[in-house]
């Protein structure tokens, strides 16, 4: 359905507030001038909006980076250019170096470092590359992550003891959002996979897959259940924004390219809250 668009700047403004509330955010990101270029609504809506930051998230081993790849097909398929970033970026970033040291023993024992202290430098790596993700949403990308600020929530909370958890998320967001300014995702993508089948694909990984040579986080089983079960309350909750929720299990062998697609079909038809 098209509608006409009113030619005042300022009364476009109102008029896509009161049809998008919670998109018309997202839209002032993009700049006023694609603002009042966007004419089609519905169905159509979504087509126009092309910049659009996914977050995938899980524990090690769900199969995010598979699907990170797949999806960034489907979004190129679909005429739109794609570009995926994984967290933390080993081997492009100083931050990135320390991430490894502190993942590896005997520094990376878990309890070694403060949940706050390990927060703030998985925080940092990000702020590193906050300007570029901007600069590709600006762009009218769709940027694909590899983890983002929600496995920092997951993560170094399943660390915090369970009463003093909802305290720490809002610090987590507060820090990565209001005072580093990392961009909020259009939407969150979380592989739910049990820990003994997490732990099986991280043992059948090839080293030279893993170039900081291992993770405390990924081998202590205690830990990835505290993780596994705030990312499952951060998914119930759909913190900062809409998330799908998508169990993984061994014994149902998954198409990926299927799951990638079923992953943007969900998005494309949910454009009131992209």
């Amino acid at each position: 359905m098209c509608q006409a668009v009113p030619s005042n700047r300022r009364a476009a403004r109102r008029y896509h507030r009161s049809l998008f509330p919670r998109t018309f955010a997202r839209l002032c990101y993009l700049g006023p001038d694609k603002v009042s270029n966007i004419t089609l609504y519905g169905e159509n809506f979504y087509a126009t909006l092309h910049a659009m930051l996914i977050a995938i998230e899980g524990i090690d081993g769900a199969g995010k980076r598979t699907l990170a790849a797949y999806l960034a097909q489907i979004v190129e398929r679909e005429g739109r250019d794609p570009i995926v970033i994984s967290f933390p970026r080993y081997g492009k970033s100083v931050i990135s170096g320390a991430i490894s040291s502190m993942l590896a023993a005997p520094w990376g024992q878990v309890g070694a470092i403060r949940p706050e202290a390990a927060a703030a430098l998985f925080a940092t790596e990000r702020f590193e590359v906050k300007d570029d993700i901007a600069g590709w949403l600006n762009s009218g990308k769709t940027v694909i992550t590899d983890r983002y600020i929600f496995s920092n929530i997951a993560y170094q909370g399943a660390r915090i003891p369970e009463l003093n958890r909802d305290r720490f998320i809002k610090w987590v967001i507060d820090l990565e959002v209001t005072r580093f300014k990392a961009p909020v995702p259009s939407v969150a993508i979380y592989l739910d996979i049990p820990v003994s089948e997490a732990q099986r694909r991280v043992s059948m990984r090839a080293l030279d897959d893993r170039p900081y040579g291992g993770d405390a986080y990924e081998s202590n089983e205690g830990l990835l259940k505290q993780a596994r079960e705030l990312f499952t309350k951060l998914a119930e909750d759909n913190l900062l924004c809409p998330w799908l929720h998508i169990p993984v299990h061994r014994e149902q062998k998954s198409d990926p390219n299927k799951v990638a697609q079923t992953v943007w079909d969900w998005i494309k038809s949910r454009p009131e809250e992209i």
